[in-house]
């Protein structure tokens, strides 16, 4: 959308009347598909895709380090009780592992007491 403001293509305001963020969204995707279908190497179609890739994903960062992980050698440690980033997996697995009337934050409080009853 700000490339196709940038160049023209889209504007969020025209003197006759203001445009919504919706419909300008909706302008730059109709532009987009036009672009992608009938010309796919348009350098503002590569140029949009690019700022996603860094903006979004900071491709340059993530790709540094993938290229890092991927030299370093793979350590698999074994733990007596789940580490302080695991609270993910743990949740889903105490959400789905029980049926009960408790919501999952009950559970995750109950888990917390017990384990500050066995400290």
């Amino acid at each position: 959308r700000e490339i196709a403001r940038v160049a023209g293509l889209v504007k969020q305001r025209d003197h006759r009347a203001e445009r919504s963020g919706r419909q300008v969204q909706a302008g730059a995707t109709l532009i987009e598909q036009v672009f992608r279908t009938f010309e796919p190497d348009h350098p503002l179609l590569r140029q949009a895709e690019r700022e996603v890739l860094d903006r979004h994903f900071e491709d340059d960062r993530l790709a540094g380090t993938l290229r890092r992980l991927a030299s370093e050698p793979l350590r698999i440690v074994e733990r007596s009780r789940p580490g302080p980033l695991s609270l993910p997996l743990v949740a889903a697995r105490v959400g789905t592992s029980m049926l009960s009337t408790e919501t999952l934050g009950d559970r995750l409080r109950a888990l917390l007491r017990e384990k500050a009853a066995l400290a």
